[in-house]
């Protein structure tokens, strides 16, 4: 009789039997740089202010989703939460924001690194917004294997406020 152990070399099937079929060395991989503090990041961020019709200002930010990657994998499949928040200078409490992700990866370089499309928005309870430094809060949760004790992880960044509407004289 021959018995079978479960893969002690990176865990990625640590939690009883899997919930997404793959390959067992495929899933350990992808669970390898799901470690990864900085797996995440993004190519620019500047956010441009525009002042609404209402008069009120909006944030927007268009750029790329970057992920270090070795492994090409599908991010819709993985990715269990996404959310963006920015703080600005003189403002008591956050301001939630909202984005539109384009799960199909733009493009693959030459880099273990993958590209995809994310605009972010938020609107701005203000009629003014100076140019400054603000705070970007991203909170994320890729999950390559399914287990409850995986963590959301959080990146905070700082980012240029630009506005790009005419001064109140």
């Amino acid at each position: 009789m021959r018995r079978f152990w479960p893969n002690k070399i990176t865990g990625a099937n640590a939690g009883g039997p899997r919930r997404l079929p793959m390959r067992t060395r495929w899933a350990a991989r992808v669970a390898q740089f799901g470690r990864w503090a900085d797996m995440l990041d993004l190519a620019d961020t500047t956010f441009r202010a525009y002042r609404k019709k209402s008069g009120l200002i909006t944030l927007h930010l268009r750029t790329f989703l970057l992920i270090r990657a070795e492994v090409g994998f599908s991010l819709a499949a993985y990715l269990r939460k996404l959310c963006f928040s920015i703080h600005l200078p003189g403002f008591k409490e956050s301001i939630e924001c909202t984005h539109d992700l384009w799960y199909a990866a733009t493009f693959r370089t030459s880099e273990p690194l993958m590209a995809h499309d994310l605009w972010v928005s938020a609107v701005v309870g203000r009629r003014e917004v100076p140019q400054c430094i603000a705070t970007l809060r991203m909170d994320y949760h890729l999950s390559f294997t399914g287990h409850f004790a995986e963590e959301p992880a959080t990146w905070t960044r700082k980012v240029v406020v630009v506005p790009r509407y005419p001064r109140a004289r």
